[in-house]
This record gives structure tokens, C-alpha cells and sequence, in this order.
């Protein structure tokens, strides 16, 4: 309407510009008034479906976006975790090869390490012997690694009295 009004002031060269054209108490007739009020209704509706639809949009591909994010955060992490954990198995390998070329055979320092290793972590928390059968006495030796609690009154150096 605004471009209509201006074109016929331009054409009949009256020198005026239009800017903003509004109208003010416009009512669809009696007669249809209800069923207008009903399409306007309908429109609104419409739209805030359209702005509820976009909202959601907008929410969960935000939420996609920062799960996406941390599983790929997740990923590297579980990489690096990987490589560091394969390059130190590695190296320790590396280092055992050195130890085992250093004393090797059957009755190598070697051998004879890993294997109390292994058996002392495999036995840790429990009690145990060593029974030495070699020497004909059959020594026992105990091996305890319960914490050790000194009674009340041991270690104590009581003065004597000098009546």
C-alpha cells in the first residue's frame, strides 16, 4: 500500500515521500468476525509450533553437538592413553632384554628376579614360608607382613630409684 501511495504521488509529481502508511481500527464485518478471529487463532497457533519446532531444533542439535564432542575428546584420550601404555610395554621390554642378556640361561639372576617377582605379587597379603631342605636341617623361616604392634610397656627404659 505504502508503494502504491507513493508511485501516484511521484506520478502526479507532488514532492512528498512516503515512509510508513498504518491503519487503525480495522474490523472484518459482524458477520464473519468470529470466523476471522478463528483463522487468526489458527495463525498464531501455526507459528508457535513453528517457533516451539525451531527451539527444539536448536536444543538438541546443540546437545548432539557437545555429546559428539566428548565422546571424540574421549576418543583421543583413550588413544594417547594407548600409545603411551604400548611405547612403555615397550621400553620395559627393551629393558628386560638387556637384564636377560646380562645373565642368561637357566640359572640366571635373571630369571631367578622375574620369577620372585612375579611370586611375591602373586602371593602378597599372605603368609609365608621358606622351608631350606638343602642343608639337612630343614630350616623354616617365616615370613610375616602384618604391621607389628609393640605392647604398652616395651621399649620403655624405666629409671631405677636411688634411695
Amino acid at each position: 500500500m505504502r508503494q502504491r501511495i507513493q508511485e501516484q504521488s511521484n506520478e502526479r509529481q507532488l514532492g512528498v515521500n512516503i515512509t510508513f502508511v498504518g491503519l487503525q481500527d480495522i474490523h472484518p464485518p459482524q458477520k464473519v468476525a468470529g470466523d476471522y478471529e478463528m483463522v487468526v487463532s489458527e495463525r498464531e497457533r501455526a507459528e508457535v509450533k513453528i517457533l516451539e519446532s525451531q527451539a527444539h531444533a536448536i536444543l538438541t542439535n546443540a546437545l548432539a553437538r557437545g555429546v559428539s564432542h566428548k565422546r571424540l575428546a574421549e576418543a583421543q584420550a583413550d588413544r594417547a592413553n594407548a600409545i603411551t601404555n604400548a611405547a612403555a610395554r615397550a621400553d620395559l621390554f627393551a629393558k628386560q632384554s638387556l637384564a636377560y642378556a646380562a645373565a642368561p640361561g637357566q640359572n640366571g639372576v635373571y630369571e631367578h628376579r622375574a620369577y620372585l617377582d612375579v611370586l611375591a605379587k602373586a602371593t602378597r597379603g599372605a603368609d609365608k614360608k621358606i622351608i631350606n631342605a638343602s642343608s639337612g636341617t630343614n630350616q623354616i623361616f617365616e615370613l610375616n607382613e602384618e604391621p607389628k604392634i609393640r605392647s604398652l610397656g616395651e621399649g620403655l627404659i624405666v629409671p631405677k630409684d636411688n634411695k
